[in-house]
C-alpha cells in the first residue's frame, strides 16, 4: 500500500487507537489490497463487497474477526480515502447469540489447577479464573496492582480501559501460601517476571490459550 498505508498509519495515531487495533487495521487492509492485487484507492464498494462476502463465506471469520475486517475497511475509505459511501452503505451483520459458557464444577476446578505442575501458570490461571480477567490482562499485570487491603485486583483492560476485579481470597492464600509477599527478593522476582511477560504479551497470551487447549 506504499505512501497510503502510511496515511492511515497516521490517521490511526491521531484517532488515538491502540497500536493492536491500529496493527489489526493495517494488517487487514493489506489484506484486502493484496486480494485484487491492487490499491485500495483504485478499488470501491463493489470489490469491499465482495470481499467482505469472501470472509464470510470462504474464510469463515468469526463474528468478532470479521467485525474488526469491517471497521478496518470502513476507517480507510472514511478516515484516510474521504470515500464513507463506499462501506457504509453495505449492511453490517447482526451479533448471532451467544451461548452461556460451561460452569465448572469444584472438582473440574480442583482438577485443572492440580494438573498446572509450575506455580507461575498456576497463579495466572487462578487469577484469569478468580477475578474474571483476560489472558492479556493478567500478563500485564503488576505486583501494585494487587491490592490485598481492600481485596481487590487493578486491571488495564482493552483500550487502556482501567477497572476493580475481587480479588479471591483463595487466590489470596495461594500466594501467600507459595511464598511470604512481603519478602524483598520474591517481590522483585515478580515484578521481573510480570515485565518479562509484558514485553511480548501476545506470544505468551498464545502459548497460555494453546497450553491450556491441550490440558
Amino acid at each position: 500500500m506504499g505512501q497510503l498505508r502510511d496515511r492511515m498509519e497516521q490517521d490511526l495515531k491521531l484517532k488515538g487507537v491502540s497500536p493492536a487495533t491500529a496493527r489489526n487495521y493495517l494488517l487487514y487492509c493489506r489484506k484486502f489490497a493484496a486480494f485484487f492485487m491492487r490499491s485500495p484507492e483504485e478499488l470501491g464498494a463493489a470489490e469491499v463487497r465482495a470481499f467482505l462476502v469472501h470472509q464470510i463465506e470462504v474464510e469463515q471469520l468469526a463474528y468478532a474477526s470479521y467485525r474488526q475486517v469491517y471497521a478496518a475497511l470502513k476507517f480507510l475509505y472514511s478516515v484516510t480515502l474521504g470515500r464513507p459511501g463506499e462501506v457504509s452503505r453495505i449492511p453490517f451483520p447482526k451479533r448471532q447469540p451467544s451461548c452461556l459458557p460451561k460452569a465448572l464444577t469444584i472438582g473440574e476446578l480442583t482438577a485443572f489447577f492440580t494438573a498446572l505442575r509450575k506455580i507461575k501458570y498456576r497463579a495466572l490461571f487462578m487469577t484469569c479464573y478468580g477475578g474474571g480477567l483476560r489472558l492479556g490482562e493478567v500478563c500485564h499485570l503488576q505486583v501494585p496492582d494487587i491490592d490485598s487491603q481492600r481485596m481487590v485486583i487493578h486491571v488495564v483492560g482493552k483500550g487502556r480501559k482501567e477497572r476493580l476485579t475481587v480479588l479471591s481470597p483463595r487466590l489470596l492464600e495461594f500466594r501467600s501460601g507459595s511464598r511470604s509477599w512481603s519478602d524483598c527478593r520474591w517481590r522483585q522476582m515478580c515484578s521481573c517476571y510480570c515485565r518479562r511477560w509484558s514485553t511480548d504479551w501476545r506470544c505468551r497470551t498464545r502459548s497460555l490459550s494453546s497450553w491450556a487447549s491441550r490440558h
